[in-house]
């Protein structure tokens, strides 16, 4: 019997392909983290688009709007491709650079952190 380690997760192995629990475990711990980190992101990015769509609706009527420190905030706490898809399918916003671009750039940081976090956990 052998222990070896994958990703300092001990693995008992005993020479007829028998692994031990935790190594299960862990894969399914991951998996119920994607599932959660997925949902959150797709509640997020559905909520971000559909802001995006009432403030655009509400600057063709012309009442009052959403301010953009709400949308920003809306993008930073994991919207940024709801927000990014309103701006190029209603055209939202499309005439600030410096917004569209903090959008992209928050968008290029979240991707960045989730194949950071894929990748360690």
């Amino acid at each position: 019997m052998k222990i070896l380690y994958h990703k300092y997760i001990p693995i008992i192995y005993t020479g007829c392909g028998v692994i031990e629990e935790r190594l299960e475990c862990h894969f399914e711990g991951r998996l119920f983290m994607l599932l959660y980190v997925g949902t959150y992101l797709f509640i997020m990015t559905a909520a971000g688009f559909s802001i995006c769509a009432y403030d655009k609706r509400m600057a063709m009527k012309k009442l009052p709007r959403v301010s953009e420190a709400s949308l920003c905030a809306v993008a930073v706490l994991g919207g940024s491709l709801g927000v990014f898809a309103a701006m190029l399918i209603k055209k939202h916003k499309t005439q600030k650079p410096k917004f569209a671009a903090g959008i992209s750039f928050i968008m290029i940081l979240q991707a960045v952190l989730i194949l950071y976090l894929l990748k360690v956990f």
